[in-house]
């Protein structure tokens, strides 16, 4: 079992607006395991437009079993140990795990210690997989296609409760999610208009 296959679906899809950096330090990562403890492998991407920092350092794991998931679970700790602030959380394990069922997968995903995590479902593929995950769309061109935008549905849940998060703060919001800046301008540009708006 290799992780060649994943790692390319997430180089396709992610090729529009990153690129592969830090290479020598994407090794590093890959050497605090011991080859032929499980198969592995570590993307890190930075998005064209942005300066320094703001690398997202992806960990790829596949294994051939349930009883290995602690084993990518204590490397993901060991990498994030290693990354500087605020990178660290920037951290993504990818997991493809041979025998998993839908609901370990969904109890993996929602617990985030260390870093975010996506499992791939028994019935899922690569592709699909990866389009769950921030690389993939926010907006999809194809009409025909229907898909649930977690962002935009949170947003107009939130709206009921709060009644200044309306239809034109919400594209507003969602031009800052799609623009290039990296989380933590996007962030501060957020807090900064509703303090002024307080």
């Amino acid at each position: 079992m290799n992780c060649d296959s994943l790692r390319a679906a997430i180089l396709e899809l992610a090729q529009n607006r990153f690129f592969l950096a830090e290479q020598e330090r994407s090794d590093y990562f890959y050497s605090l395991v011991q080859d032929g403890v499980f198969a592995r492998s570590v993307v890190t991407l930075k998005k064209h437009t942005a300066g320094s920092g703001g690398n997202k350092t992806l960990l790829l794991v596949c294994l051939s079993s349930t009883e290995q998931i602690a084993l990518g679970a204590k490397w993901a700790a060991d990498v994030r140990d290693e990354l500087p602030e605020p990178e660290a959380s920037d951290l993504y394990l990818f997991l493809s795990v041979d025998g998993i069922s839908d609901g370990e997968c969904s109890r993996l995903e929602a617990d985030e210690q260390f870093c975010r995590k996506y499992v791939l479902r028994p019935y899922e593929s690569y592709s699909s997989l990866v389009m769950r995950t921030f690389l993939g769309p926010l907006e999809v061109g194809d009409e025909a296609v229907s898909v649930a935008d977690p962002v935009v549905s949170a947003m107009r849940s939130t709206e009921k409760e709060h009644n200044w998060l309306d239809s034109p703060m919400q594209e507003h919001w969602k031009r800052l999610f799609l623009s290039d800046h990296e989380s933590t301008v996007i962030a501060s540009l957020l807090i900064d208009e509703r303090n002024q708006e307080e």
